[in-house]
C-alpha cells in the first residue's frame, strides 16, 4: 500500500506501507521521512489522539513501515476537519463508509461499556411492563420486586424516577411494538455453567 494523504484510509488495525495492491514488496525510499509523515498525519488529523506503534521491518532486502493502531476508551475517533458528527468512518469489507448518527452513538456506548438494552426509557414507568409475563418467564424461583428488577436491569433510575430499560420494554413491554416497531432480539446459547 502506498502512503496516501487521505486520513480516511487509516483505520484501527495494522497498516503496512511498502507493499503494492498486488501484494508485491516494493519498499519505501525514505523510511524516516515517511515515518515522520505518518506520525504527523495521525497527530494532526485524528481526534481523540491515537498513539500508534510504528516500526520498520525488512522483507526481501526492502524496508517496510508498519503502523499498528489500537482501540482506546475515547472512541470513536474522527477526522478533525470533519468533526465528531461527520468525520467518523468504519471499514466495511474493502471500503470506508461514513458512520451515521446511530452508529456513532453505538460506538460511544460500546467504548463506555453501556449496552443499548440497559438505557432508560424516560417518560415510561414500571406500569408499562407486563410483570405477569416476566414472572411467568422467571418462574417461582425469583420474586420481581424493585430490587430484583433493578438487578435484572429491567428498571433503572432516570432523573430520580424509576423507569423501565429498553431491554425491559423489548422483552416485557405492554406496548413494545409502539416503541420498537422494527426491533429483533438475537440470543446465544453457551454450553456449560461458566
Amino acid at each position: 500500500m502506498e502512503m496516501s494523504s487521505s486520513i480516511q484510509e487509516l483505520y484501527i488495525g495494522r497498516l503496512v506501507f511498502g507493499v503494492d495492491d498486488q501484494k508485491n514488496v516494493v519498499g519505501i525510499d525514505q523510511p524516516l521521512d515517511e515515518e515522520e509523515r505518518l506520525c504527523s498525519l495521525v497527530a494532526d488529523a485524528i481526534e481523540p489522539r491515537l498513539v500508534p506503534n510504528i516500526e520498520f521491518i525488512t522483507v526481501e532486502d526492502k524496508t517496510l513501515l508498519t503502523g499498528e493502531f489500537f482501540l482506546c476508551g475515547l472512541r470513536p475517533h474522527y477526522i478533525k476537519a470533519e468533526g465528531p458528527e461527520s468525520g467518523v468512518y468504519i471499514r466495511l469489507g474493502s471500503t470506508n463508509r461514513q458512520a451515521d448518527r446511530e452508529l456513532i452513538a453505538e460506538l460511544r456506548r460500546s467504548a463506555e461499556g453501556i449496552s443499548f438494552d440497559e438505557l432508560p426509557m424516560p417518560g415510561l414507568s414500571i406500569d408499562d411492563l407486563d410483570l405477569e409475563a416476566a414472572k411467568e418467564m422467571f418462574g417461582q424461583e425469583r420474586s420481581l420486586y424493585e430490587n430484583e428488577l433493578h438487578t435484572l436491569k429491567l428498571v433503572t433510575r432516570d432523573q430520580g424516577n424509576l423507569v423501565p430499560t429498553k431491554g425491559a420494554i423489548l422483552l416485557f413491554g405492554k406496548e413494545r411494538k409502539r416503541h420498537f416497531s422494527d426491533a429483533w432480539v438475537q440470543c446465544g446459547r453457551f454450553v456449560g455453567r461458566d
